[in-house]
């Protein structure tokens, strides 16, 4: 039955390693997979299905915790031929430079969501990212002008 199953929503629902260990094993051909605001998965878990899941057009990690620097490193390098919605909306962790990273691997990118990842700067948001990624729609914050 997952051979046959190209989306999967599980946003909210309690998913743990083993829970993503299967999707890898035996959902081959998914090509969305929504993960958000999922608490109980490791890096181990996450690093695993960016590595196995080969067919993944649109990636939606909302809030997920595990999303740092290596993550989207990964995602950059194992997931840049096919990827087009990448929604890592609320991702603390994640930085400007891993970004750039990711634009300059990931040139097909249709739509990339940044909404709440605060530790990226206006400047990649307003300047690079819209230079390296012409053809995406960047979903951001409006500006903010209380920061420091």
């Amino acid at each position: 039955a997952g051979l046959n199953l190209h989306e999967l929503d599980l946003d909210g629902c309690q998913v743990n390693d083993e829970v993503v260990k299967a999707i890898t094993l035996h959902c081959k051909n998914l090509h969305m997979l929504s993960l958000g605001y999922i608490e109980d998965v490791s890096h181990w878990a996450l690093a695993l299905l960016i590595r196995r899941s080969k067919k993944l057009t649109h990636l939606r990690l909302t809030r997920v915790s595990m999303v740092s620097k290596a993550i989207i490193l990964l995602i950059a390098s194992h997931m840049s031929n096919n990827l087009k919605d990448l929604d890592i909306t609320g991702c603390k962790e994640v930085k400007d430079e891993e970004m750039v990273y990711l634009a300059q691997c990931c040139t097909g990118l249709e739509r990339l969501n940044v909404r709440y990842c605060k530790n990226l700067t206006m400047e990649l948001l307003d300047k690079h990212l819209p230079e390296m990624l012409p053809n995406c729609q960047l979903e951001r914050d409006r500006p903010r002008f209380d920061r420091d």
